[in-house]
């Protein structure tokens, strides 16, 4: 695969999705990017992982569909975002669509937290 291309995943495992973005999230990815974001919608998992850690560039184009992209996860219930690299994440950060709280440094971590806030409180 070329660092133009775009292709996802999704693994999903009761309550946990996670969504594996790979490539270009640009203009010339738009028909890709629309598919992944109606496979988005079909979910009906609780908890959202976008996993961006193989992500090569982030363009404008890619703005709106990602807002819709973690409005539908917010609805259902929890979000994080994991594998963002910082000039990536400082470029969302731009357009608001970082929660530094939705956050995680990766897909292990992102998981890690998941299950923390499943926990019933002792």
């Amino acid at each position: 695969m070329s660092d133009s291309n775009f292709e996802y995943f999704i693994s999903q495992k009761t309550e946990v999705a996670v969504v594996t973005m790979i490539g270009s999230l640009s203009k010339a990815n738009a028909e890709q990017i629309e598919i992944c974001v109606k496979a988005i919608e079909s979910l009906n998992s609780t908890f959202l992982i976008f996993n961006l850690r193989d992500v090569t560039e982030i363009k404008e184009s890619f703005v709106r569909p990602f807002a819709k992209m973690q409005m539908l996860a917010r609805k259902r219930g929890q979000m994080r975002i994991s594998g963002l690299k910082p000039d990536q994440r400082d470029y969302l950060a731009q357009y608001g669509l970082i929660r530094q709280m939705e956050m995680s440094n990766n897909l292990n971590d992102a998981i890690l937290e998941f299950m923390k806030s499943c926990r019933p409180a002792a």
